[in-house]
């Protein structure tokens, strides 16, 4: 992925670039803390050891690359974990590390890789729902709609997965809220829901949170239908270097759950 000018020093003051998210990129450790995916970033740029070797030495060439900025030679903008890019030199003469003359300290990182891995672990788990009348216990009944929600913790929660360099200095965060609701009943129907929906209850759900399918054929003689909701999750994404923008949308789909449907039996009378 490296597009460096070999043999050439990078030293590029600009300012800043808005990246995007490019390529897929590997995962380092992960661990969760308050609830938060946190995974150690894979650096762009291997780092080199300040300190000497024989006759050649490392000095620092730049301090502060957020005060300077270093980028590649296609504009992005590139940080070490120090903050500090080293020069090496041997008997007086520069001399190039893995064909720079400017490297990172400890790695050297650019934050559409750091929110691209982000994005890489960021795994909200199966969405959990409910129905009333279940399709389980009871049967849901025919000509009747059938209430449908996505359990309501699930909903309501964050999930969000932060990649930082090892020291922490540079970092990038993507938050997936969920947004929709798509239901497979298991019928050959396909039912859309702006949100989640609303757990059953005697008042009339609101027609924003209100989400239910009515079957027409009941599932006598079979298994039952395969019962699925898939989620649609917004992605944002931030880093330490910059705003909020918008990664576009992951999916999250539930196991498909064995649900029954059931007829009540009328007789029509004359009503002579």
């Amino acid at each position: 992925m490296r597009v460096i000018t070999r043999g050439l020093p990078l030293l590029i003051v600009a300012t800043l670039l808005t990246a995007t998210p490019v390529g897929a990129a590997d995962q380092g450790d992960v661990g969760i803390v308050d609830g938060t995916v946190r995974v150690v970033a894979v650096a762009t740029i291997p780092g080199e050891s300040w300190g000497s070797d024989n006759d050649c030495v490392y000095e620092v060439v730049i301090e502060d690359d957020i005060a300077f900025g270093v980028y590649e030679v296609d504009g992005t903008r590139m940080y070490s974990d120090s903050g500090r890019w080293l020069g090496k030199s041997c008997e007086g003469e520069a001399v190039a590390v893995d064909g720079l003359f400017t490297f990172p300290e400890g790695g050297g990182f650019n934050t559409p890789d750091l929110l691209q891995q982000a994005i890489d672990v960021l795994d909200p788990p199966e969405p959990g729902w409910g129905a009333s009348p279940d399709g389980v216990e009871i049967a849901m009944v025919t000509q009747l709609p059938t209430a449908l929600w996505v359990d309501a913790a699930y909903w309501s929660g964050n999930f969000v997965a932060r990649v930082e360099t090892p020291s922490g200095r540079v970092w990038a965060e993507a938050t997936a809220v969920p947004r929709t609701s798509t239901w497979t009943p298991g019928d050959g129907a396909v039912v859309n829901c702006a949100g989640g929906g609303e757990p059953w209850g005697p008042e009339p759900a609101t027609d924003e949170a209100g989400c239910s399918h009515t079957y027409v054929r009941s599932t006598a003689g079979s298994a039952g239908y395969g019962m699925t909701v898939e989620v649609a999750f917004d992605v944002t994404g931030n880093t330490s270097t910059g705003g909020v923008e918008d990664l576009g949308q992951i999916f999250r789909a539930s196991a498909p759950v064995l649900v029954t449907v059931g007829e009540i039996q009328a007789i029509e009378t004359s009503g002579t």
